[in-house]
């Protein structure tokens, strides 16, 4: 038997979801070491939006944090809906694909 060499997995989706803010963490991604690295929906909701001029530019914004983990937001969501799901290789074989998932 020949073992292929090894494939990365490509996942390909599309779609949105709602999720309550106690539900969903927010990961720092700017420069400042001091900054709360990981925070709550609910502390992201009361940060100021970058293009807000009224705050100083040492104030972390909405746009310093990005979403800790989407498969967590994804799965405690309380509405959502796939468009798209795709599962393959990288040399393009395609596993499965599921269209149109409805929470």
């Amino acid at each position: 038997m020949k073992i292929k060499p090894e494939q990365d997995i490509l996942i390909e989706y599309s779609g949105w979801c709602m999720v309550a803010p106690y539900k969903v963490k927010f990961q720092y991604i700017s420069g400042d070491e001091n900054a709360q690295q990981i925070i709550t929906g609910k502390e992201w909701l009361k940060l100021p939006d970058s293009a807000d001029a009224r705050y100083s530019s040492r104030i972390a914004t909405k746009c310093d944090y990005v979403l800790e983990n989407a498969i967590d937001a994804m799965r405690d969501s309380g509405d959502g809906e796939w468009d798209t799901l795709e599962v393959s290789e990288s040399n393009g074989t395609r596993y499965w694909q599921i269209e149109g998932y409805l929470k």
